[in-house]
């Protein structure tokens, strides 16, 4: 049986979206919006995901998918965009992450009359969520933005013994992410059980914490594939039976489209496909 009842998730989501449009003016479809700023390279992603890449005319310096949008004018980085280019590109919209954003400089852009639509990216349906209200936003249909991805993750299916995982983001030190960030919930979904349980989305670990929760899976983003003698030597000294794969690093930590295929990569990955 599915490892997740995605139709009923998909018809909740729904549900909630056309439910907050009918309250929240901000983002109800009173007119579309022609020009986009978006300050996260996820919400870049999911503007060409629904099919309105044309419409982005401002992203960040670490936008760089799809390829195009490394033509379009910088306003800076997620926690320094800078609020004078941003207004410059004379936004209809501007797209802010919840967790990525200054929730400062956010507000000081609505003080000034700009229409800001704040995402928050912290699970699978967080993600799935926000395409749906994008959907809205631009006068497309939800549930057809949505279909591809209910289609993909609605085969999922628990089968045999659940492996462990640990998923590294960073290292010297290692962080990594627990079941309260977006990454914990992929693994989640993929069919994987966190080792990582704390109350901190991305928390540092010691060798010996590693050592202690001996995951069946190292999950490493690739920026790293460089250090993998470094994870070697660590499964060798302390014994450990784990199993090193390295993860594009950018579909690891941004919580957009592209996840719905990174679960799936990592569901086969654990069933030997």
């Amino acid at each position: 049986m599915p490892y997740l009842k995605f139709t009923l998730l998909f018809t909740l989501i729904l549900s909630f979206i056309l439910s907050c449009n009918k309250q929240d003016g901000q983002t109800a479809v009173n007119n579309i919006p022609a020009r986009v700023v978006s300050l996260a390279p996820s919400l870049t992603e999911m503007m060409f995901a629904i099919g309105e890449g044309d419409r982005v005319v401002g992203v960040t310096s670490y936008c760089d998918y799809p390829p195009d949008v490394t033509n379009l004018p910088k306003v800076g980085g997620l926690s320094d965009f800078d609020i004078e280019k941003t207004v410059s590109l004379k936004p209809d919209l501007v797209l802010a992450s919840w967790s990525g954003n200054p929730k400062d400089k956010v507000e000081r852009l609505k003080s000034m009359g700009i229409r800001v639509l704040v995402l928050r990216e912290n699970s699978v349906a967080d993600i799935m969520t926000n395409l749906a209200r994008l959907a809205e936003v631009f006068g497309k249909d939800p549930a057809g933005i949505l279909a591809p991805f209910h289609e993909k993750l609605s085969s999922l299916a628990v089968i045999g013994k659940i492996p462990s995982a640990m998923a590294v983001i960073s290292i010297k030190p290692v962080f990594s992410v627990s079941t309260q960030s977006f990454i914990g919930d992929v693994l989640r979904i993929a069919g994987y059980s966190n080792t990582v349980q704390s109350a901190a989305a991305y928390p540092m670990l010691s060798e010996e914490m590693i050592a202690a929760m001996n995951p069946d899976y190292l999950f490493i983003a690739d920026d790293f594939a460089g250090e993998k003698p470094y994870f070697e030597n660590l499964i060798k000294i302390f014994r450990l039976h784990s199993k090193i794969v390295f993860i594009d690093t950018d579909i690891l930590s941004r919580p957009g489209p592209r996840i719905a295929g990174l679960i799936i990569e990592l569901s086969k990955l654990k069933e030997g496909k």
